[in-house]
């Protein structure tokens, strides 16, 4: 009934009331076909086209394609069960629709005549998730994510009436506007500097320890310097970084990327151990990594593994077969934690891992809410 979740409607006949039952669409196709027809009057969003196949080498449906009233292309993807996970399928697609402007053009361009398709802001491009009901980890992805999204709840009342409420971002709270924007990756290859004091070398980045971490159980030092990177080990002892020194190239790369993964959200830690380099959180009673990266003296640029779903590992396969493949391919008869491996070798590199890291980031928070 609408009492469970915060709304109750009551249908007046004479002086009696009568509450009308709530319950979703019977199916999620009912519930989009019902969205799209009105998607302008919901949301302000002019629809384009519905299942769209993004075709090879993806073989994926968007759900809806729409255009807002500012220009900014819309992913809809639409929820009916609690348990199913859109929000990272919706930031696969926006990462896809930066890749395809010009057939989306083409799709804004057939359905809008007189819309000028060549001003379309695709930087500013946003996923709405629409859904019955969304958990605590659906809100924490959202939140994270660093990206444009909303998560409208509807109720449904004896199919009569339907109600929607935007439950993130709330209006009282950050808009997206004010959200932080997206980790930039640099596109120099200079070593970040702090102008206040001195310059930071990526070595000084990587190897930022205090005097007695080597002592220390690294859970403790992450709660007192969540922050920081922290050498778990003296940096002789670190045998795949010393040959950096005298690398500038990957040396920098090598700080990109740790900075680009740094930059997805604030529940990111990084730690090093003897022979790579763990990203994720220590936080609780079950840690989580979303990634590592090795360093190998006799291979070019660095070898990274990510944590996410099996279905993202055959989509990045085949779109990077050049970088990307599945982990256990390098070594199959080691234990892989992390399943999709990624060799980067330059800053274009890190920009097709980018939506990788990304999805491996909001599978790491999905966990650590259910542990």
């Amino acid at each position: 009934m609408g009492e469970d979740r915060g709304i109750r409607l009551f249908r007046k006949s004479g002086n009696h009331a009568h509450e009308c039952e709530d319950k979703p669409f019977s199916t999620e196709r009912e519930l989009q076909a019902f969205f799209e027809a009105n998607l302008y009057e919901f949301v302000g969003v002019h629809f384009l086209v519905s299942e769209y196949m993004t075709g090879p080498p993806h073989h994926s449906r968007i759900d809806t394609l729409g255009l807002d009233v500012d220009g900014r292309p819309v992913v809809v993807e639409y929820k009916r069960r609690s348990n199913e996970n859109i929000i990272n399928q919706g930031l696969y697609y926006l990462d896809w629709l930066r890749n395809n402007k010009a057939r989306f053009r083409s799709l804004a361009h057939s359905k809008f005549d007189q819309r000028n398709v060549e001003n379309i802001d695709f930087a500013d491009a946003w996923l709405l998730c629409v859904a019955w009901e969304f958990t605590e980890w659906d809100y924490v992805a959202a939140r994270e994510s660093r990206r444009d999204i909303e998560l409208w709840q509807y109720f449904r009342f004896d199919n009569d009436f339907v109600a929607l409420i935007q439950m993130f971002p709330l209006p009282d709270n950050e808009t997206k506007s004010s959200m932080d924007p997206m980790p930039a990756i640099p596109t120099s290859a200079e070593p970040e500097t702090v102008t206040a004091t001195h310059e930071v070398s990526p070595e000084e980045r990587l190897v930022k320890r205090s005097e007695s971490v080597s002592e220390t159980n690294p859970e403790e030092v992450f709660e007192a310097e969540p922050d920081v990177i922290v050498a778990t080990h003296n940096l002789d002892e670190y045998e795949n970084f010393d040959f950096l020194r005298s690398d500038s190239e990957r040396l920098s790369l090598f700080a990109a990327l740790c900075e680009c993964v740094e930059g997805l959200g604030s529940k990111v830690q990084t730690y090093v151990r003897k022979t790579y380099i763990a990203f994720g959180n220590l936080e609780g009673n079950r840690p989580r990594r979303l990634a590592i990266m090795k360093v190998y003296k006799r291979q070019a640029g660095l070898h990274v593994e990510v944590d996410v779903d099996e279905e993202f590992v055959e989509q990045a396969a085949t779109e990077h077969p050049d970088i990307m493949y599945p982990a256990w391919q390098r070594n199959p008869g080691a234990f892989h934690y992390e399943n999709l491996a990624i060799e980067i070798r330059s800053l274009d590199d890190l920009q097709k891992a980018q939506p990788y890291l990304q999805v491996a980031y909001n599978k790491m928070l999905t966990e650590l809410a259910l542990s």
